[in-house]
């Protein structure tokens, strides 16, 4: 039986950095720090599909996946050459 590593290019640095970076949970003032954007422009594009939606950790806590928010970030940066 034998054992194979991922060769290079097999497996990208995006797929290598998901499996090595832990999860981390951010509070909503976290992500309008990321995000730049209001409370309210957060729960709208939550509410439209645009927005990675909030962990809830309790009855009245809820939070953010941190990798998911700055993977947001990068796609909206990413789109900014892109015609609207």
């Amino acid at each position: 039986m034998t054992t194979s590593k991922p060769r290079d290019g097999v497996m990208g640095s995006a797929c290598l950095e998901k499996a090595t970076q832990p999860r981390r949970f951010i509070k909503l003032a976290k992500v309008k720090e990321y995000t730049s954007l209001s409370t309210s422009e957060i729960y709208r594009r939550i509410a439209a599909g645009t927005f990675p939606k909030q962990v809830k950790l309790g009855p009245k806590s809820s939070c953010f996946v941190e990798a998911e928010i700055l993977a947001w970030c990068d796609e909206m940066a990413a789109k900014r050459g892109e015609a609207a």
